[in-house]
């Protein structure tokens, strides 16, 4: 039963830094794209080369 409770708390805790992960990225993607008016892919590649909404402003 202990063995069982701590996967299942692994599993949680995955699914939790997974999520967190998401809205982090998507968080980045807002900002960006409220700065310059850009699709969401072209806000994933300025954020891939290392923009952010400061360097843009």
């Amino acid at each position: 039963m202990i063995v069982r409770a701590k996967l299942e708390l692994s599993d949680k805790s995955t699914d939790n830094a997974a999520q967190y992960q998401k809205l982090k990225e998507q968080l980045a993607l807002d900002k960006i794209q409220s700065v310059v008016n850009t699709t969401k892919n072209g806000a994933e590649r300025l954020i891939e080369r290392g923009f952010t909404p400061k360097d843009i402003t």
